[in-house]
């Protein structure tokens, strides 16, 4: 994963398509009117983005819920508990955006999040074009892949992550390193489903020094282009 963040031209695709808009999922359906802490996501009457947020902003629009990156949804809980900014109209859910950009949520920060808003909090795992990778259902009982966009494997030594990215146009993405650990788990769901899940995801403690070794290899590059 370093490697990829220090030279992120060398997978880039210079031809690939521009970054189409993404539709927010809702775990629970209708969560309401939703602030949307991040640009790329398509606005509706209910859901408005707010990449360059100002709190006045936040508490004007008066959501619902609220939906971002883990950062900036902790930003915000930290100013609540100050008492530097009120949002009493968040009733329904916090969507917290994580994954290959921005880590994984730890416990902490649910408690935070708990102390903070009061409402369920679904995590979101995003790849690079911030395409949905998998994602935290109303039993809380892990994140289903989303096997129609990644495939999740774990490093047989490490138990690191290994993700292939299916649904991103700008990177040639396989069996990329994550730094993370998780188990995927195959039974059914409280939820109903059957889909696999991710248990546990956290960080690894020491991220393996040999993580992305096998993009420096003309035959994993071949296969990369052969997913695509």
């Amino acid at each position: 994963m370093h490697q990829f963040l220090s030279n992120p031209s060398d997978f880039y695709n210079w031809n690939h398509a521009p970054r189409p808009l993404r539709t927010l999922e809702c775990p629970l359906g209708n969560i309401g009117r939703t602030a949307v802490l991040s640009a790329g996501f398509t606005e509706e009457p209910h859901i408005r983005c707010f990449p360059h947020h100002t709190l006045d902003d936040l508490e004007d629009f008066e959501p619902d819920s609220l939906a971002g990156p883990g950062p900036r949804l902790r930003l915000l809980a930290e100013l609540i508990l100050e008492g530097r900014l009120r949002l009493p109209s968040v009733k329904a859910a916090v969507i917290a955006f994580t994954g290959l950009k921005h880590g994984c949520l730890r416990p902490e920060d649910r408690d935070l999040f708990w102390q903070a808003f009061q409402v369920p909090v679904f995590e979101q795992f995003l790849g690079f074009s911030r395409e949905l990778l998998a994602w935290e259902c109303e039993a809380h009982d892990g994140l289903h892949i989303a096997e129609d966009n990644a495939v999740v494997e774990t490093a047989p030594r490490t138990g690191e992550l290994l993700l292939t990215c299916l649904a991103c146009d700008e990177y040639s993405l396989l069996r990329l390193g994550s730094e993370m650990t998780a188990r995927i788990v195959k039974s059914a769901c409280g939820c109903g489903m059957d889909t696999p899940r991710l248990m546990g995801l956290r960080r690894l403690a020491k991220p393996p020094q040999l993580a992305m070794t096998a993009y420096h290899s003309s035959e994993t590059a071949r296969a990369s282009v052969a997913l695509r």
